[in-house]
């Protein structure tokens, strides 16, 4: 057994383990993560893991399979304007997975807020199951989500979409977002391909986006926002648009930030 410092992040449920150590391989990041999100009492749903800059960001975030997720990134935000400057509002710049360039997140750290600038889609597809199954596909760089509307989450026909969206696209991760329009509400559900997890999230950043683009569909020009219900909590969106295409994209809410935890696994 190895003593880790792990911080746990809450935004809006979406429990995620930040693993402090810098000097892990990253050979070992998927056993580490699997054994940190068997912990029961903390309910982790992801893992991601600090290492020096790459891209001239601040530290940098390397999720467990090498993914995009957008509650990290504002959660690795907040944990690096607190450790840095104790108190106030900052704005900070961080790497994360998935992205090839460094985010800015807006922080402020006695409330608890982060929002961060999101990547913006690479394009929005569709993908066909069969003549009469369309489903609107938003791929990211790092994530691709399958939009399903206005149907309750189920298990079943994840597995039917997960080939397709795998064979079509080959991504680090793929959610199955299952949009209520009405009520701007998602149930997520995620895989990531590097460690084989399937997990039903209480919240997803980038998914949140990917359904306010979805619901911003009409709009050519201007900014669209909207909360978007998760399981877990509310995640404020704003998306820019600019003749029809997504130019900006934000996501933002309270993020909670644990005391450093000494765990040894």
């Amino acid at each position: 057994m190895k003593k880790y410092d792990v911080l746990i992040a809450d935004p809006a449920g979406n429990i995620t383990a930040i693993v402090l150590n810098k000097d892990i391989e990253k050979s070992d990041y998927i056993s580490i993560a699997g054994k940190l999100m068997n912990i029961k009492k903390y309910g982790i749903e992801q893992v991601g893991f600090v290492r020096d800059p790459e891209i001239g960001g601040a530290p940098r975030l390397e999720m467990m399979g090498g993914e995009f997720c957008g509650n990290a990134t504002r959660s690795f935000g907040l944990y690096v304007a607190a450790d840095k400057y104790k108190v106030g509002e900052h704005v900070v710049k961080v790497e994360i997975s998935g992205s090839s360039h460094a985010l800015e997140v807006e922080t402020n750290i006695e409330s608890g807020f982060a929002r961060t600038s999101m990547p913006i889609p690479k394009k929005v597809d569709k993908i066909d199951l069969n003549s009469k199954f369309s489903l609107t596909v938003i791929v990211f760089e790092g994530i691709v989500h399958v939009i399903v509307l206005n149907e309750e989450s189920n298990y079943e026909l994840f597995k039917k979409v997960k080939p397709a969206v795998m064979d079509k696209y080959d991504p680090e991760a793929f959610g199955l977002i299952f949009l209520d329009a009405a009520a701007q509400k998602v149930t997520p559900i995620v895989h990531v391909k590097k460690t084989g997890s399937v997990v039903y999230e209480n919240s997803c950043g980038s998914g949140t986006v990917a359904a306010a683009i979805y619901l911003s569909e009409n709009l050519m020009n201007g900014t669209y926002t909207c909360n978007i219900s998760n399981p877990g909590g509310i995640i404020e969106s704003e998306i820019h648009k600019s003749e029809g295409k997504v130019t900006k994209a934000f996501i933002g809410g309270k993020v909670k930030l644990s005391q450093i935890k000494h765990l040894m696994i």
